[in-house]
C-alpha cells in the first residue's frame, strides 16, 4: 500500500503539503526491580504462615513416620490428626529453643548443632536424660 502525504488547498486551488509537528518523545530510563530485603521476605513469609490454618506437616508425612516405627499397625483417621498436631507442637517448640541458644551464643544462623543442644536441654528438663546424648543400655 502506498502511503500518500496528506494535502490540503487554500483558495487558490492548489494542493499544499501539510506538515505535522513532530513531538518530542522522553525517553524514561527503565527502573530496575526492586529487591526484597532478605530480611522483610523472612518476616512476611512468618507473617503468612501464622495467618494460615493449613497445617505445616502433611498427613503423609506422619502417616509415613508411623509406619516407620510401627510396621504392621494401622491408625484411626483422628489418632492420625492428634498425632500431626503433636508432632507440630514438639517441632516448633524444638525451634524456639534452638533459636534461643543461637541467639545466646551469638551465632547468624541456625545449624544442626543447636537443634542437637535443644534436644538435650529438652530431655534433660522432661526428666527423661541424665545428660546430652544419653543412650539406653542394651
Amino acid at each position: 500500500m502506498v502511503r500518500r502525504e496528506q494535502t490540503t488547498k487554500d483558495s487558490a486551488g492548489s494542493a499544499k503539503p501539510t506538515v505535522e509537528p513532530k513531538v518530542a518523545t522522553v525517553v524514561t530510563p527503565k527502573k530496575k526491580p526492586r529487591k526484597k530485603n532478605r530480611r522483610k521476605q523472612l518476616e512476611t513469609t512468618i507473617r503468612r504462615l501464622r495467618a494460615s490454618t493449613k497445617p505445616l506437616i502433611p498427613l503423609r508425612v506422619v502417616h509415613t513416620l508411623f509406619k516407620d516405627i510401627a510396621p504392621g499397625k494401622r491408625i484411626q483417621k483422628k489418632a492420625l490428626f492428634a498425632l500431626r498436631e503433636a508432632l507440630t507442637n514438639e517441632a516448633h517448640g524444638m525451634f524456639e529453643a534452638a533459636v534461643a541458644i543461637k541467639d545466646s551464643s551469638n551465632k547468624a544462623s541456625l545449624t544442626v548443632k543447636h537443634l542437637q543442644a535443644a534436644r538435650d536441654v529438652t530431655m534433660l528438663l522432661a526428666g527423661n536424660g541424665t545428660g546430652p546424648r544419653d543412650e539406653e543400655p542394651a
